[in-house]
């Protein structure tokens, strides 16, 4: 069976991996009773490249499986011959087929949407004002302005506090009046 090692420098949480310094290596055996999972492996010097330190490496890819794992531990059985612990990386595994996903993101860590009820986000209450300019501002909740005047201004005040917040009736009060 052949191997790639490779050196990850990136976070297991990572979707993508930088991997660096590929060494390819073949003849490798598949020790008994393991699983695709978390295979363990045995590789002899006999097959390898003399200046090799397995040590080195962190990570590997067996292209019979068709997916990556994190190397969790290197044993010495004799002087030429280890024994490779490894547990799978689902993420780099299966990049390509999470990418193809498409999904509904309910929590981010960079933007908040707001007309999502989100438990693990708190909301201020307080005090909203709503500056409008321009003409035809029928409903101070749902209406639209449209032309634009440099004169008219409107303003809307909605104060309220958790659930007991009432928007004003259909029709408001705007500046002009």
């Amino acid at each position: 069976m052949e191997i790639t090692l490779y050196q990850n420098v990136s976070e297991r949480i990572n979707l993508s991996k930088t991997l660096n310094n590929a060494f390819e290596i073949s003849g490798v055996i598949l020790k008994d009773n393991t699983s695709i999972l978390s295979p363990s492996l045995i590789l002899t010097n006999n097959k390898t490249d003399d200046n090799l330190n397995i040590f080195e490496y962190n990570y590997l890819y067996i292209p019979a499986f068709k997916r990556y794992y994190y190397i969790d531990n290197i044993i010495q059985i004799s002087n030429k011959m280890w024994q490779i612990d490894c547990s799978v990386d689902v993420l780099m595994s299966f990049k390509d087929k999470i990418l193809l996903q498409t999904a509904f993101i309910e929590r981010n860590e960079n933007e908040y949407n707001t007309m999502l009820v989100d438990d693990m986000c708190f909301a201020e209450q307080g005090v909203d004002i709503n500056y409008y300019v321009g003409e035809g501002f029928n409903n101070p909740i749902f209406g639209a302005i449209s032309d634009p005047k440099e004169n008219d201004c409107y303003f809307m005040l909605s104060v309220y506090e958790g659930l007991d917040y009432t928007p004003p009736e259909e029709g408001g009060t705007d500046a002009n009046s």
